[in-house]
């Protein structure tokens, strides 16, 4: 990493539809990031407002992030993932064997 540098991240509150808040805003100094997050949480509170860190590499910012909860596949999930790795098989096995795009096409239709 070539650089790097300090900014305040705003983030939004816990739903119903998500587990974690996600950033909502990366403001370059703290006043802007707490203006933002005035009445912006839950039943009109404020919203988390965290200094983070910002890499720079190739004239990119990039920052880390939190990862997300890893979902387990259901028994639906794996008989699908059968599935479509039979069909993938099946496809590169028929582009071996000489089929083009269009004919695929035409099988899978």
């Amino acid at each position: 990493m070539e650089e790097k540098k300090f900014v305040w991240a705003v983030y939004s509150d816990k739903t119903e539809l998500l587990e974690i808040p996600r950033v909502v805003a990366i403001c370059e100094i703290e006043a802007t990031a707490r203006r933002l997050s005035c009445w912006s949480g839950m039943q009109g509170g404020n919203s988390l407002v965290e200094q983070v860190v910002l890499y720079k590499a190739e004239d990119v910012w990039y920052a880390p992030v939190k990862l997300l909860p890893i979902i387990g596949p259901t028994k639906e999930d794996v008989c699908s993932q059968s599935l479509l790795d039979e069909k993938q098989r099946i496809i590169k096995k028929a582009r071996i064997a000489g089929f083009t795009d269009a004919e695929l096409e035409i099988l899978r239709s």
